[in-house]
């Protein structure tokens, strides 16, 4: 993001990243976001400003459940917002997708959540729809963003997303369906490895009107309307050796894609 269009926007940018199975399983991956969320609240540089958490694809459904988790415990949010692009949000409704897909086998979910016993306490969509009215309260405004020519995660999970999250009683929760717009398309753009593209607004806002956005837009409003950020700078938070986390500024994270 932060060599993206984003950057010129005048944000600091943290690459937040996680251990990926088989060195952790689905709960410590959580357990990676929320030290991380918990290291840029308490630094001196970055906890005074608004923190903004963006997670796309995998990165989506371990950012919300780490944001579920402190809700459920009915602590404050450690981010000004969530925005989830493309992500997987029930675990068993997206390995019946894969099924027949032909590629739940291979698929390292089950295993990383521990088998489907696991599996709805690993969803983000189930923890949402748990939730009191009092915790659900707590929780961020949340921004869904996904497409309609998504192979790989089916749109229609962060619909349930949503419904599941204004079910509970969340404050502030936007939707956003590209047409169009594929799984890895926000990450190309973001990239720069293709050229712009507009896709057609036809879920929620602006359905319906004509109207036209890059993946990109959505979630620059979203940062607009809950404050702005310092001036721009890319932090990449770099592997730190399992268990020297008490001693060391920053938290056990692997470099990752968002």
């Amino acid at each position: 993001l932060g060599h993206s269009p984003g950057g010129a926007e005048g944000f600091t940018c943290l690459v937040l990243g996680y251990r990926r199975y088989p060195r952790a399983s689905m709960e410590e991956q959580v357990n990676d976001v929320a030290r991380a969320l918990e290291w840029a609240a308490d630094s001196a540089e970055f906890g005074e400003r608004a923190r903004h958490v963006l997670g796309h694809s995998s990165g989506a459904h371990v950012a919300s459940m780490a944001v579920m988790r402190r809700a459920r415990a009915r602590l404050a949010p450690l981010c000004s917002s969530l925005t989830g692009v493309a992500g997987v949000y029930d675990i068993a409704r997206h390995l019946d997708f894969e099924r027949g897909r032909g590629v739940h086998e291979v698929s390292p979910m089950k295993p990383a959540a521990g088998g489907p016993a696991n599996f709805a306490a690993a969803s983000p969509a189930i923890a949402a729809s748990q939730l009191l009215r009092e915790q659900a309260a707590l929780l961020p405004p949340v921004l869904l963003v996904h497409g309609t020519k998504d192979t790989t995660v089916p749109h229609d999970s962060s619909v349930r997303m949503a419904i599941a999250l204004r079910a509970a009683g969340a404050r502030d929760v936007d939707l956003i369906i590209l047409s169009e717009n594929g799984h890895a398309d926000f990450m190309l753009e973001l990239s720069g490895l293709v050229d712009e593209r507009r896709f057609d607004v036809l879920g929620e806002r602006g359905a319906g009107t004509g109207a036209q956005m890059r993946t990109l837009d959505p979630i620059l409003r979203l940062i607009a309307s809950c404050g702005r950020a310092a001036p721009h700078s890319s932090v990449d938070l770099g592997e730190c050796p399992p268990g020297a986390a008490s001693a060391h500024p920053i938290p056990p994270v692997v470099r990752s894609k968002l």
